[in-house]
């Protein structure tokens, strides 16, 4: 077990350590050919390199960015090209890649010392941040086959299914998600590491986290996530709910600090996050768990996504565990969720006039939906 642990430590940073590293040899070379994981080669002169992305000066002139470890090799003369599929045409423009998934296909015009602005196909201009291109793919040629479709990225590694990961939402997005048509959560990037939501349940009687509540019940949460590296990312999060008055008694208001540590990148990850729950009663009632999500892309529109929950102390009518897993077809601006989330749960139950306990297992169908709000 604790080799374990030791493994998934230093995962992040035996990755980074394993990243092609620019021999002085590279940077005297006038021309380089830069084969990438994905298969594309990118053709210029190596400028630099820092601790994630390497500048390369193609031949036009015009500077192109590649993430450092999605670098396989480089090579002196042009490797063997390979066996063409269907047709091919020649396009003028390069694919920026960032760490949500999304995309931008343009021109590359000029990066300074905040910001890189890049011209797009319908002639307008965008800028980002360097902190948040993965890599920039080649588009000077584009295979074109007959059963060619779109390909849309998972846009949601910020949330898993009601809970979230370590990474951070878009910054400047805003998001939406509904959950059984009841669980309504809006979400905001206000930066690239800081971001605040909110949830609330519009139909009495039901609460996601703890299966069944009498009433309304909203809360407000805020979240900080930092890139340790591009394999490791941590995160904090903060959520309160407030006070309600019931018909018969009321609940006072709770807050819970979430831990959370994503191992992966946006498309591939495991999330293991430690949660603590304060209930503001005079007894000073808290309650602990660990959470551990999951989100693995399987084809260019499809992600599998779970989430599971252990709870240490076994509390009557409270889950025990959860147990979740479901299938997110992505699109360009929104995902639909479609799975089975279940609940276990500790009863007692009378056996020839014996109070007994036993393990309960509820399984529930799963359907979400989740929304991009705002520019493309």
């Amino acid at each position: 077990m604790k080799t374990l642990l030791l493994g998934l430590l230093f995962l992040p940073f035996w990755g980074f350590a394993q990243s092609v590293r620019i021999t002085p040899e590279d940077l005297q070379r006038k021309e380089s050919f830069l084969i990438l994981q994905d298969g594309s080669v990118v053709r210029g002169r190596i400028i630099r390199q820092d601790s994630t992305v390497i500048t390369v000066q193609k031949r036009n002139g015009e500077s192109t960015f590649i993430e450092a470890d999605q670098l396989v090799r480089i090579t002196e003369t042009r490797p063997n090209a390979p066996a063409a599929v269907g047709q091919q045409r020649v396009s003028p423009y390069e694919v920026y890649v960032f760490r949500d998934g999304t995309q931008v296909e343009g021109k590359f015009v000029r990066r300074d010392s905040t910001m890189i602005t890049v011209r797009k196909r319908d002639g307008r201009l965008t800028y980002f941040e360097p902190e948040l291109l993965l890599r920039v793919d080649s588009a000077q040629v584009e295979a074109v086959t007959p059963d060619s479709g779109r390909t849309f990225p998972n846009r949601f590694a910020a949330w898993l299914l009601t809970d979230q990961s370590a990474f951070n939402p878009e910054k400047g997005r805003g998001y939406y998600r509904n959950v059984w048509l009841a669980y309504n959560e809006a979400g905001y990037g206000i930066t690239s590491w800081w971001s605040v939501s909110g949830s609330v349940v519009v139909i009495p009687d039901l609460d996601i986290q703890d299966v069944f509540i009498n009433g309304f019940v909203t809360r407000l949460s805020t979240k900080l996530s930092i890139p340790i590296s591009k394999q490791f990312r941590v995160g904090v999060r903060a959520t309160y709910q407030p006070a309600k008055q019931y018909d018969y008694y009321r609940v006072n208001q709770t807050w819970t600090f979430q831990a959370l540590a994503s191992i992966g990148d946006s498309q591939q990850n495991v999330t293991i996050g430690y949660v603590q729950t304060r209930y503001g009663n005079p007894s000073g009632q808290s309650r602990s768990f660990v959470t551990l999500g999951l989100a693995q892309r399987l084809t260019r529109n499809l992600t599998f996504v779970s989430e599971n929950a252990i709870y240490p102390d076994r509390r009557f009518n409270n889950p025990l565990y959860t147990l979740s897993a479901a299938l997110r077809l992505n699109r360009q601006r929104h995902a639909f969720d479609l799975g089975v989330y279940s609940f276990i749960f500790q009863e007692l139950y009378n056996d020839q006039w014996q109070l007994r306990t036993r393990n309960r297992f509820v399984p529930l169908p799963y359907v979400g939906y989740n929304l991009i709000i705002g520019k493309p």
